[in-house]
């Protein structure tokens, strides 16, 4: 059997208000490209840092290896979107949220209502398990 790394593509709907910079936000990148890179590897990083989709949809990471991802993905002009219910070593409470906003990712994924309330609160953009945006909570 061929094992091929493949980058996986979601197409995000829905419209969103996100506006914390002059740096194109994740929503502007999101309406003007809506599909988005899923990682779940490092090969898989380093394949989406080269593709067209301008958003990655994190599934990996922890707390020592997310900062460096999330910056690499920055550099490269493209935003994160991170599945904390996928992250190894955070906890899905206020502190992992405010951890991974102060190191620039722009939106939550979670099945979690009270983990997306606190990332709307902290200005990131909460999605559903399935990345149904959510505008307002």
């Amino acid at each position: 059997m061929e094992s091929t790394n493949r980058i996986g593509a979601y197409h995000a709907t829905g419209e969103v208000n996100d506006s914390r910079s002059s740096v194109p936000s994740l929503s502007d990148r999101l309406l003007s490209s809506p599909i988005i890179a899923a990682v779940n590897t490092m090969d898989m990083f380093e394949a989406a840092l080269h593709a067209p989709p301008k958003s990655l949809y994190l599934l990996t990471g922890n707390p020592m290896t997310l900062p460096q991802i999330v910056k690499r993905a920055r550099d490269s002009g493209k935003g994160c979107l991170v599945n904390v219910d996928f992250l190894n070593g955070l906890s899905r409470d206020r502190e992992a949220i405010e951890y991974l906003a102060a190191h620039k990712v722009e939106g939550i994924v979670s099945t979690r209502f009270d983990v997306l309330k606190v990332a709307q609160s902290l200005g990131l953009l909460p999605c559903r398990e399935h990345l149904q945006l959510i505008p307002q909570l």
